[in-house]
């Protein structure tokens, strides 16, 4: 018998968790995955044939322990179907690592899912397949609707099997998702049901009903793994560094902080925060929009212990977009996606310090509509002649910029802020208009006020889009 490995992962993720923009039913999806993945060595099922190695959101290699590793790919297969209800779809495989280096047995079983991912179904059938209908599921438009489901000011929809499954799951696990990531370390918290909910306080003025997706991605984790993990301890090390010493004990951090704060909580005290990716080297959230930037600088304010005793830091690039709570949250989910792409191509190596790494892009969407077609061609139109990439943060900054900001909105008129904005964009000089704004702030204050610019713009005059583009966004209350 050799020595055997086995690694899964669930494939085609655009059918099993971003195929609606309903909340629960990536809740559902989303989570469903990351339970099945980080208990498959536990589960009773499988009587402890497998030793993890390492696990992300949806994928894991294990060692397989003495046993035939075929029975053992068709006993993990049997579990995966059982716990989605075929609804789901993964690969499974094994590979024989014997006169094979660790690097190796990774690349070889990599290869071999894709190659098992080509070979299956795109939108999985489910156990018992799909039935006719007339009518498409009312959330996915393309399985078929079968049983209907009351919607809020809508009515009755018919669903399709998978979407009631997740949609089922993801309203069970909404108050559960945090204790079962902690291990049940946390506290028990209550949470918002919708992003209606979550987003609605009239005291927060302009920003009642408005919500920040945040998308935060590590810097080459990849190539550091690939460079460092040149066995299954150094992996595992490495694992622990990113899930237990810095994701496990961020999130503590964030939850302890919202229940202790009422701008983070409704009413009837439930904490206003969606968690719809998490594991492996990605998060995303979704907060009100008055807590976006604040979440997002806490993120970036703790300090995580830097993976391999100092030599590596583990930083991060991000993208953030403000906009209404009811527009599609998965067209959202792509522009934060593309934002933290366009920080990351700021970055050509591993970064070695978190002044480099941790960078951000942020969009204010006042209307969907406004992003018609491409991202790109939509930033370069906006901010003619300042190229957006010249408008890049750093999550180190966000504390400082926050209290500039704070200075800046109680002595500067917003007028002139705009007024400078028309000037940059006709390329005309903007030192007048600053200055008779300056002025027109009280003796005492106008000192201070200048210094907050100044740090505020670092030399480069372009950032005052910045200061235009997150006035009202960088209130921390």
């Amino acid at each position: 018998m050799g020595d055997y490995y086995l690694r899964i992962e669930a494939v085609n993720l655009n059918n099993f968790v971003y195929d609606t923009n309903d909340i629960s039913t990536i809740r559902g999806g989303s989570f469903l995955l990351l339970d099945i993945v980080n208990r498959l060595e536990s589960a009773h099922d499988l009587n402890g044939l497998l030793k993890k190695i390492s696990t992300g959101a949806s994928a894991g290699l294990f060692r397989i322990i003495g046993n035939d590793p075929d029975d053992v790919k068709k006993r993990v297969r049997d579990y995966l179907d059982k716990k989605t209800d075929g609804h789901a779809t993964f690969v499974v495989d094994t590979l024989d690592g014997d006169n094979l280096d660790f690097k190796a047995v990774q690349e070889q079983l990599l290869a071999k899912n894709r190659w098992s991912q080509w070979q299956q179904l795109t939108i999985p059938w489910g156990k018992e397949g799909w039935k006719g209908s007339e009518t498409p599921c009312f959330l996915d438009g393309i399985r078929p609707g079968l049983e209907y489901e009351e919607f809020p000011e809508k009515g009755a929809r018919k669903i399709s099997n998978s979407v009631k499954f997740r949609r089922y799951r993801g309203k069970e696990l909404r108050n559960s998702i945090y204790t079962s990531i902690l291990d049940n370390q946390g506290e028990p918290c209550k949470f918002t049901n919708d992003l209606e909910c979550l987003s609605d306080d009239k005291d927060q003025g302009i920003l009642n009903k408005k919500i920040a997706f945040i998308y935060i991605d590590g810097n080459k984790f990849g190539r550091i793994r690939d460079e460092k993990c040149t066995d299954e301890e150094k992996l595992q090390e490495f694992d622990k560094s990113i899930q237990i010493e810095f994701r496990e004990a961020i999130l503590k951090k964030l939850l302890s902080y919202m229940a202790g704060n009422d701008a983070s909580l409704t009413a009837d005290k439930k904490l206003r925060l969606e968690t719809l990716l998490w594991g492996g080297d990605e998060i995303e959230w979704v907060v009100p929009a008055w807590k976006g930037w604040e979440v997002l600088r806490l993120f970036y304010e703790f300090d995580p212990p830097p993976a391999y005793h100092d030599e590596i830091p583990l930083t991060h690039a991000s993208g953030i977009v403000f906009c209404h709570h009811n527009a599609p949250i998965l067209k959202i989910r792509k522009l934060a996606h593309r934002l933290a792409n366009l920080a990351k191509s700021n970055l050509t190596s591993i970064p070695k310090s978190h002044e480099h790494g941790d960078i951000f892009h942020y969009l204010i969407l006042e209307s969907f509509d406004m992003v018609e077609g491409n991202l790109d061609t939509f930033l370069k139109d906006y901010y003619k002649p300042v190229d957006y990439k010249e408008l890049l943060l750093n999550g180190l900054e966000m504390q400082s910029f926050s209290k500039d900001m704070k200075i800046v909105r109680s002595g500067f008129p917003r007028g002139k802020v705009y007024e400078i904005i028309s000037a940059l964009k006709e390329k005309k000089d903007v030192d007048d208009i600053k200055e008779r704004g300056i002025q027109s702030c009280s003796a005492s204050r106008k000192e201070e006020l200048r210094a907050a610019i100044e740090s505020l713009l670092k030399g480069n005059i372009n950032r005052w889009f910045l200061i235009a583009d997150l006035w009202d966004f960088t209130k921390e209350v």
